[in-house]
């Protein structure tokens, strides 16, 4: 059991499923927990458990859409970190997850700090990098950087996409 269990939660309303991130699961290696919803009660469903073999902080971020979840590992490969791409469903009331791409980003520190996702993009942040991948068909495609501040200590260390398409990205460190 992770001391920080939830870190993170993606409740997706569509499907009546829930996603919690456990990233400190087995001296923060990391680990997925999914269950469904029946009425008011979730029931568990089963795990997502982390590719990582070390330190990777798998679960510290969730993003998703009705048939996809972005996993983020800020501290997998060093700390450099990774988002891992999942298809997933709920046959028979347990959970069924394929992975089908993992991200880097060249240079990045911490990177999958914060994410977003809709069906049609992705977007990754990291200590120093906000950046958008496209989405089609279940892949995703390849990392387009966006506008980076000179100031870039906490950079994008919150994200969020609106409906229309609008990608917000936070910095908790300027006044």
């Amino acid at each position: 059991r992770s001391t920080l269990f939830p870190y993170t939660t993606l409740f997706r309303s569509s499907r009546d499923d829930l996603l919690a991130g456990a990233p400190m699961y087995k001296a923060a290696i990391g680990n997925v927990y999914a269950f469904t919803q029946k009425g008011v009660t979730f029931s568990a469903a089963g795990t997502i458990p982390s590719p990582a073999s070390g330190v990777a902080r798998f679960g510290q971020t969730l993003a998703g859409d009705t048939g996809n979840v972005l996993v983020g590992a800020p501290a997998n490969l060093n700390f450099a970190g990774s988002a891992h791409l999942y298809s997933i469903s709920f046959p028979s009331g347990m959970v069924s997850a394929t992975q089908t791409a993992m991200v880097t980003y060249p240079g990045s520190q911490f990177f999958a700090t914060s994410m977003a996702f809709t069906g049609s993009f992705a977007v990754i942040g990291s200590n120093a990098n906000l950046i958008y991948y496209p989405f089609a068909n279940g892949a995703i495609g390849g990392p387009n950087p966006l506008f980076v501040p000179a100031h870039t200590a906490s950079w994008a260390n919150a994200v969020a996409v609106s409906g229309n398409g609008f990608i917000f990205a936070g910095d908790p460190g300027v006044n």
